[in-house]
């Protein structure tokens, strides 16, 4: 879209195995990889109490995991500089006192088993973009291996009432590599 459009490769373009996800896609500009993943809030749509919910959570997740996969593969293979992963679902909204990632997360695999470890193994800063609980944040939550994740910046949203936005500029060169500035709403014309 635009003057100036960016070829983008689609999930079910690239994995018809998961021609369902049409949410899950993935474009360049200069070497940052952007990716979404459909990746929902109230934990990922895992809820064993509503019929259907597992199956679906299940399905989506698994195309998710190989989204994922393939995003780092991709960035590795074309030497990224860093990438920026968007979705939706806060993935830390059911962490606990002693795990991240209980075996009641919705994002104990697509996040904790894989994001993270792949994260962990890249050689290049990693941005995670999310809404859902819609506190406009910037900061550094994960851990791998009971260490800080270094490299894995983590971007809250606004929304619901709030409608505001970030503007996100990536520098490769800097030592903070991902710099936000959030913008406030125009003012309501008289």
């Amino acid at each position: 879209m635009g003057a100036s459009p960016l070829p983008v490769q689609t999930q079910p373009g690239l994995m018809p195995e998961h021609e369902a996800y049409v949410e899950n896609r993935r474009w360049w500009h200069q070497a940052v990889l952007f990716v979404t993943v459909h990746i929902v809030g109230s934990n990922n749509n895992f809820q064993a109490d509503i019929p259907g919910a597992s199956d679906e959570f299940r399905a989506r997740d698994r195309a998710n995991i190989a989204w994922i996969r393939a995003a780092f593969e991709e960035a590795r293979q074309r030497q990224a500089k860093a990438l920026v992963l968007a979705m939706q679902g806060n993935p830390l909204l059911g962490r606990n006192l002693v795990e991240d990632f209980p075996a009641s997360s919705g994002f104990r695999s697509s996040i904790g088993q894989t994001l993270l470890p792949l994260v962990a193994s890249a050689g290049w800063p990693v941005l995670l973009i999310h809404g859902d609980t819609h506190r406009p944040r910037m900061d550094q939550p994960f851990r791998w291996q009971r260490e800080p994740l270094t490299q894995l910046y983590r971007l809250e949203v606004p929304g619901d009432t709030d409608v505001r936005a970030w503007r996100v500029t990536v520098d490769t060169g800097r030592a903070l590599p991902f710099q936000v500035e959030l913008i406030e709403a125009a003012p309501e014309p008289r």
